[in-house]
């Protein structure tokens, strides 16, 4: 089963009926989903990250989500939001819906057990059992739980607690710099207030007027710091980014190209923290720790990127000090291998596009099926390819290709967020 279809079989048990299911979902694209806050800095110190605990999940069960009440049944006395929270749905609120009653069960255990079991893998299980939840019930194959406005209603309600915490910590004297979701990170230039035994009593009273706004309140549903103290030092890489509307079009001028601010990208950001007395640093999103980034990129951050965050307290390093370290490892023998990237492939007739590179690279070396690969994109031979040629490691040996043959657009771009832009 696919995890969406393992919760759906839970909820069904909970429920006592048959797995039923529709025969197709909808291929709409989702209106509503997670707000994800662009970041207003590029660099940033003593930052507070503050963190819903499984959002989605308390949100269904607080409000009663699986009660939606349809059309006509409507009898005007179920809960519709309020001056704090808006909905679209009307939720039952006679008494608590089986499928929270379970779920708040499952999530108490989780509770429990990252205090008393900090390493149960039950923590984890848990985790993805409940937040897959909003997948399944979103979804209309999953007929004997899905409901119109369950889906969009879970989202926006989670959108609006993110702005209700962003709106009060601004009150209490903290700006909110980026968020994703179910977190906000924060600042603030008041020494005094900079402490975290403060930020949670703030967070207490965010608590209270959440849950003096729902239809079940409940005292484990909690917002806390993600870690105990604030993080040293958060960098969010900034880019050329076209100007969206307010539809999502990119504007363009009167010569028809496109308008570009440059502006903080979204999902990508790189922080240190503290485990102990010990610093650590962890990246989040950056092209250089993708599945299909450079065995040289990879290696270049674990042996020198993240040594100089570490020891500098920056992200941001001049470009001429980047260059230095590419230029530095181009030179070693092992250069080539590291330039590749893996490929998965299936055959090349599930394609649409025949000409695309994943089929191309099926015909030329999988005689069309399916396959794992690495490859090194360059300027002069592959079986794969037209105006820029794949080939592994071993060909670039038998044909005699060097380094300036080699296509480095891709090793440059995942270390372009450690370049400190010239202003």
């Amino acid at each position: 089963s696919s995890i969406a279809s393992l919760r759906y079989k839970g909820d069904c048990k909970t429920l006592g009926v048959k797995e039923t299911y529709a025969d197709k979902s909808s291929d709409g694209k989702e209106e509503m989903g997670g707000n994800v806050i662009t970041p207003k800095y590029e660099e940033a110190r003593d930052v507070w990250y503050i963190d819903f605990s499984s959002l989605y999940p308390w949100i269904r069960n607080m409000c009663n989500i699986d009660a939606e009440v349809i059309g006509d049944k409507i009898k005007g006395n179920e809960w519709h939001g309020n001056d704090i929270f808006k909905v679209k749905g009307y939720y039952d609120i006679t008494e608590q819906h089986p499928i929270a009653v379970k779920s708040i069960e499952n999530l108490k255990t989780r509770s429990k057990l990252k205090k008393e079991d900090p390493n149960n893998p039950m923590i984890y299980t848990i985790k993805i059992y409940e937040n897959s939840g909003y997948g399944a019930l979103r979804s209309e194959v999953f007929e004997q739980i899905h409901t119109p406005n369950a889906g969009w209603d879970i989202c926006w309600l989670g959108q609006q607690l993110q702005e209700l915490t962003a709106n009060m910590m601004l009150d209490f004297g903290f700006e909110t710099i980026y968020g994703d979701t179910d977190s906000i990170q924060i600042i603030t230039k008041n020494q005094e207030l900079n402490n975290a035994k403060y930020i949670k009593d703030c967070i207490k009273k965010i608590l209270n007027v959440i849950k003096q706004n729902v239809p079940f309140p409940s005292n484990v549903f909690n917002i806390d710091l993600e870690y105990p103290d604030a993080l040293p030092y958060v960098m969010w890489p900034f880019s050329l980014q076209p100007i969206q509307d307010i539809n999502g079009d990119n504007l363009k001028n009167d010569k028809n190209r496109l308008i570009k601010e440059f502006k903080g990208k979204k999902k990508n950001y790189v922080y240190l923290y503290k485990k102990g007395d010990v610093l650590n640093v962890k990246l989040m999103g950056l092209p250089i720790i993708k599945d299909n980034a450079t065995a040289l990129g990879q290696k270049m951050l674990r042996e020198v990127i993240k040594p100089n965050i570490l020891e500098h307290k920056t992200a941001k390093f001049d470009k001429g000090v980047v260059n230095g370290w590419l230029n530095d490892y181009l030179t070693r023998p092992d250069a080539l291998e590291l330039l590749s990237v893996e490929y998965k492939v299936k055959p090349a007739k599930s394609y649409k596009n025949p000409s695309q590179i994943q089929a191309q690279i099926s015909k030329g070396y999988f005689d069309g099926q399916d396959g794992v690969i690495r490859l090194i994109k360059n300027t002069r031979f592959g079986r794969a390819g037209k105006t820029n040629k794949y080939c592994t490691a071993a060909e670039v040996l038998s044909e005699g290709l060097c380094i300036a043959d080699m296509e480095l657009t891709k090793i440059k771009n995942e270390l372009e967020p450690f370049v400190r832009r010239e202003r």
